[in-house]
C-alpha cells in the first residue's frame, strides 16, 4: 500500500467512525444539524459532504495522529483509528466555538446540544486510547486553560484595545486558539515511548503550523472579517490610531463587532497600497520551515512533505505579491515625474 492510499484507508476509517457516532449517539433531531454544520460555517462547499476530506483539505487538520503515526510504528492501529475521530471532533469543536464567537452561529439549542456532545465524544476516545499514560491528562487540561484564555482574550483585540499588540502576542494567541487541536498527535507520541523533549518539540511542531495557518487565513479572508466586524490583527494593521475603537464607545468599552465608517473600498485600497499581506505570508511561510526544521527529528515523510509544500508555495506567493506591489509603485512613481517635468500625455495611475 502506497503511503496516499494508507492515508485515503485511514480517513475512510475515520469517516465511518463519525457517522457511526452521529448515528447512533445523537438523537434523531440534531443528526442532520451534525452533518451541516460544517457547510453553515463556511467549511464544505455543499451540505451532502461525504467525508472529512471535503471539509479539510489539509491532512494536518483532519489526520493528525497518522501523520505523527509514522513516526510511531509500534502505537496500535486501533489506538490511532479512536485518536483520528477524536481529532477530527477536536477541529469541529473549535470551529464551533469560534464561529459562536464570530457569532457565525447562534447559541441555539441544537447547537449547544451538539457542542456537548462532541465534548463528551472526543473525551470518551482519548480515555479510551490514552487510558491512565502518565502526562498526558496534564497536557489535556493545560492545553484547554490556554484553548479558553485564547478566545477569551480574542474579542479585546477586535474591538482595538490591544494597542501595544505584535507578532510575538499574535503567534501566541493564535497558537493557543487552536492548542487542543494537537492533543490527539501528542497522544501518539506518548502511546509511542517519546521522551518528555520529544513530546515538547511535536508540540512546536504543531503550535507553528497552525500559527502558520492562522497568518495565511487572515490575510486571505480579511474582507469577510471586516465585513463581519472581527478586526484581526491583519486588519488592525491597516487602521490609523483614531479608527481602532468603535465609534461612539466609552474608553472602556469592547465591542465584539464593529460598525466602521471605513468603507471596504478604502480598505481595499489600503491593503492593496502596504506591505502587510506580503509581510503575512512571509511569516507563514517562516512558521513552515521552522516546522520543517523541527520535523529533523522525527520520521513523519507525510507531515514533512506537507509543511515542506506550504513553506515553498508561501513564499513564492508573498514574493510574487512583493513584487507587484513594486512594480506598480514604480509605476505610480514614473508617471508622476512625467507630470512633473510637463508631460501632458502622462497616464494617471
Amino acid at each position: 500500500m502506497t503511503a496516499d492510499s494508507a492515508l485515503a484507508a485511514y480517513d475512510r476509517r475515520v469517516d465511518r467512525a463519525f457517522r457511526r457516532w452521529v448515528n447512533k449517539t445523537l438523537p434523531p433531531e440534531l443528526r442532520g444539524a451534525a452533518f451541516s454544520l460544517p457547510y453553515r460555517l463556511g467549511y464544505s462547499a455543499q451540505p451532502g459532504w461525504r467525508s472529512w476530506r471535503d471539509v479539510f483539505g489539509t491532512p494536518v487538520f483532519r489526520s493528525l495522529p497518522y501523520l505523527v503515526g509514522e513516526g510511531f510504528p509500534h502505537v496500535a492501529r486501533v489506538q490511532l483509528d479512536s485518536l483520528g475521530l477524536a481529532h477530527v471532533l477536536l477541529i469541529f469543536l473549535a470551529l464551533v466555538d469560534d464561529a459562536a464567537l464570530d457569532s457565525q452561529v447562534g447559541f441555539s439549542r441544537s447547537t449547544n446540544l451538539i457542542r456537548r456532545s462532541l465534548e463528551l465524544e472526543l473525551g470518551a476516545r482519548l480515555a479510551t486510547a490514552v487510558g491512565a499514560l502518565p502526562g498526558f491528562w496534564r497536557l489535556y487540561r493545560r492545553m484547554f486553560r490556554e484553548y479558553n484564555a485564547g478566545h477569551a482574550s480574542e474579542p479585546a483585540l477586535w474591538a482595538g484595545m490591544e494597542s501595544r499588540y505584535d507578532h510575538a502576542r499574535y503567534a501566541r494567541d493564535s497558537a493557543a486558539k487552536t492548542a487542543i487541536a494537537g492533543l490527539p498527535g501528542l497522544a501518539v507520541a506518548l502511546l509511542g515511548g517519546a521522551t518528555p523533549a520529544a513530546v515538547s518539540r511535536l508540540g512546536r511542531v504543531i503550535d507553528r503550523y497552525l500559527v502558520g495557518m492562522q497568518y495565511l487565513d487572515d490575510a486571505a479572508d480579511w474582507e469577510d472579517d471586516f465585513r463581519s466586524g472581527r478586526w484581526t490583527y491583519f486588519i488592525q494593521l491597516h487602521l490609523q490610531p483614531g479608527e481602532r475603537r468603535q465609534p461612539g464607545a466609552a474608553p472602556g468599552a469592547v465591542a465584539l463587532r464593529h460598525r466602521s465608517s471605513i468603507s471596504i473600498a478604502t480598505m481595499r485600497k489600503r491593503v492593496a497600497a502596504s506591505a502587510v499581506t506580503e509581510e503575512f505570508l512571509f511569516r507563514a511561510s517562516g512558521h513552515y520551515a521552522a516546522c520543517v526544521d523541527l520535523l529533523e527529528e522525527f520520521t513523519m515523510p507525510a507531515f514533512r512533505r506537507q509543511a515542506s509544500a506550504k513553506r515553498d508555495a508561501l513564499a513564492r506567493l508573498a514574493g510574487a505579491r512583493r513584487q507587484l506591489r513594486e512594480q506598480q509603485r514604480d509605476q505610480f512613481i514614473h508617471a508622476l515625474r512625467r507630470c512633473w517635468s510637463g508631460d501632458a500625455a502622462a497616464p494617471v495611475v
